[in-house]
């Protein structure tokens, strides 16, 4: 049940303002919490920590543009240009944080300095003549959106189009330092008072506060046991170690903020079922999507420790519910599914997990980052969490002014802040909304069966809630029926044969023929067997354990394709290291893998290093291979964590080969481009 504060917050200004007359007709006080005050005078103002964020961010990187926040709105009917200038002057004058810019002191520091109310600019961009009207405003607008916002100056953009008499576009463009989503309702919600502005309307009330006390008070209140509390909290929730999705996303090493998003739209009937199944189990819509959202990432991650970051919009004070700024906090909700319990018992799982997070919200999530200081990759764009769902509470309806109807133009993101976001808007009679993603990251076919699958699964949930999680199906009927047409193919007998002793065959049928094209150098079949038979007397020699792994960090030549087969011969599996790899990474698989010898290239030969500790004492004669014993052992991407091995049996590659020469005309098998790394299946 919302407290007074929170239904406070929820009306709308003219309805706080009749509120507040009506308290006043009766000599009533209007309710106060305890309370933000007004600042003190100070020469400069301090950030808040989501500010002090942003600002670092956007000093690193002057250009990005991944923090804009840019709104239309179409304005249809007669438009009063002068009305409009009025209404969204009125707008800055009452907003510090829309006369805000950031400047640094002589220690490098930055602080908030607040600018005199001036008329704003509102440049008329007339597109009545043109025929391509529309492409034409779209393409102004991602022109205007990707343009780098400069800190050091006022924060509000505006520009007006014109494309009819009748039908305008505004477009708002500024900095999230300044502006969060809520803000852009309280943004909407005051342009549509003051247009209407007149003798019979009532003024709005005054702000209590504004955002530069809210960002003081802050930093003051975030101290003591309060701190400690939060601190303890949090700590206790994401003690390390943080587990890591392995998600089906492409190897980046450094995605840019390049994004793409998928739509989302469940329909009224889902929409309504989901609803009462949440609460039928007594909880929130975003309690019963999130935990709909996480069986999904167990399913593709086979992880049960899932971790989610979490917009809250920090607003449940009566000061902050009218303010334009940055007041968003982001919670890092981790919840367990051990145990494989039924969606119902999960959902209850994670209604604590959310209720924990919201009763702890007052530790900035910039704070808590500071604090925890986690190990932070490259391709990661957010610490303590890699993906992001977000709900948000959306009634659009479009506003009446005189004959001018305004209402909010979509406009599509190409710029992302998370690698994989859900974003999800409820409409009151749908849910809808987009998954956000990095297109260095995934490919939009991933996303796009990502999409389904979540909606498939909202249906499983609901038609067996008290299903265990494993039961659930994430596949639509044509995914399981595709599935099981590949299943009737032709069954291939059981092999026992190796990948060398494949070779070894080809070998006494063809010696002669040409194996091998390097350059300008051809080898046959015998030759590179006999290369392969001197490499693999070395191993033999080295008294190793049968099974060993070697590992094989060489550029793509005909000494590759020998070396690899030196160690099958000699009873090994090798293990493939990319010479591109970062060494940290190459490190950390030699060590992981248990590797005992390395071929690398120096200069102008192949050397062959070895870890003597992991070399037996005494001489074994390495056992013979055969059909499960492990040809190679293979490392995941590690794009969304450590990389992990996967031991690939002789049985498994040799299959592969059969498999390979029946589909495959011999013609087109006669020569096969060695253009994929080693790191690869395909390699073999």
């Amino acid at each position: 049940m919302k407290n007074l504060y929170s239904q406070l917050s929820d009306l709308t200004p003219e309805q706080r303002a009749l509120f507040e007359r009506r308290l006043r007709e009766k000599g009533m006080k209007k309710p106060t919490s305890t309370g933000i005050q007004r600042r003190p005078s100070l020469s400069e103002l301090p950030l808040s920590w989501a500010q002090q964020r942003l600002w670092f961010v956007q000093q690193f990187d002057p250009d990005n543009t991944a923090y804009n926040v840019s709104s239309a709105l179409r304005l249809k009917g007669p438009l009063d240009s002068d009305q409009l200038q009025k209404a969204l002057n009125r707008i800055v004058t009452r907003h510090e944080s829309l006369r805000t810019c950031f400047l640094k002191n002589h220690k490098g520091e930055a602080y908030q300095k607040i600018l005199p109310p001036t008329p704003v600019n509102i440049p008329l961009h007339d597109l009545s003549e043109e025929s391509d009207s529309e492409l034409i405003l779209q393409q102004r607008i991602e022109s205007t959106k990707s343009t780098p916002v400069s800190l050091a100056l006022p924060p509000l953009q505006l520009e007006l189009y014109r494309l009819a008499k009748e039908d305008h576009v505004l477009v708002l463009l500024t900095h999230h330092i300044v502006c969060d989503r809520w803000s852009v309702m309280v943004f909407l919600r005051e342009l549509t008072h003051f247009y209407r502005s007149s003798k019979e309307t009532a003024p709005l009330p005054e702000l209590p506060i504004q955002y530069p006390d809210w960002a003081l008070w802050q930093r003051n209140r975030l101290k003591g046991s309060l701190l400690e509390e939060q601190l303890s909290y949090w700590k206790s929730q994401l003690s390390p170690p943080l587990p890591e999705l392995e998600l089906p996303s492409k190897v980046c090493k450094d995605p840019s903020h390049q994004g793409a998003h998928f739509p989302i739209l469940i329909d009224a009937r889902l929409t309504e079922r989901i609803k009462s199944l949440a609460s039928q189990f007594e909880t929130s819509l975003f309690a019963c999507l999130l935990a709909v959202f996480k069986t999904l990432l167990m399913k593709y991650c086979g992880s049960t420790d899932i971790v989610v970051g979490s917009e809250v919009a920090n607003r449940d004070r009566t000061e902050t519910a009218g303010l334009i700024g940055l007041l968003v906090n982001t919670l890092v909700l981790r919840t367990d599914a051990s145990g494989d319990p039924s969606f119902k018992a999960f959902v209850s799982r994670v209604k604590e997990t959310v209720e924990g997070g919201l009763a702890h919200q007052d530790l900035p999530f910039e704070k808590l980052v500071e604090t925890l200081n986690p190990d932070r990759r490259i391709e990661q764009f957010t610490p303590l969490f890699q993906v992001k769902f977000d709900l948000q509470q959306v009634h659009v309806k479009e506003t009446e002014l005189a004959g001018l109807s305004i209402k909010p133009e979509p406009i599509p993101e190409t710029h992302v802040k998370y690698g994989l976001r859900f974003n999800i808007q409820d409409t009151g009679e749908t849910l809808r909304g987009q998954i956000e993603y990095s297109a260095d990251l995934f490919d939009a076919s991933c996303i796009a069966r990502m999409a389904q699958h979540w909606q498939t699964l909202l249906g499983s949930v609901i038609a067996s809630p008290e299903q265990p999680l494993s039961s659930l199906s994430i596949l639509a009927e044509s995914e399981k029926d595709h599935l099981w047409n590949l299943s009737q193919g032709h069954q291939l007998p059981p092999t026992t044969e190796t990948l060398h002793g494949l070779f070894e065959t080809q070998v006494k049928h063809n010696p002669e023929a040409i194996a091998v094209v390097d350059g300008s150098s051809e080898i046959t079949y015998e030759h590179l067997d006999q290369k392969a038979e001197q490499w693999a007397k070395t191993l033999k020699n080295l008294n190793m354990k049968p099974g060993f792994r070697v590992g094989v960090c060489l550029p793509k030549s005909a000494d590759l394709i020998a070396i690899l087969l030196s160690i099958h011969k000699a009873g090994g599996a090798y293990l493939p290291l990319d010479p591109d790899y970062p060494d940290e990474r190459l490190e950390f698989i030699k060590k992981d893998a248990d590797c005992v010898a390395v071929f690398h290239r120096t200069k102008n030969e192949i050397k062959l290093q070895t870890d003597k500790q992991s070399l037996q004492s005494e001489f074994e004669v390495p056992h013979d291979q055969n059909e499960e014993s492990w040809a190679y052992v293979i490392y995941t991407s590690g794009s969304t964590g450590q990389p992990k091995g996967v031991a690939i049996s002789h049985h498994a590659a040799a299959t592969l080969m059969r498999w390979t020469g029946r589909n495959f005309d011999p013609s087109a098998l006669s020569g096969v481009l060695a253009s994929t790394s080693i790191c690869f299946d395909l390699s073999i």
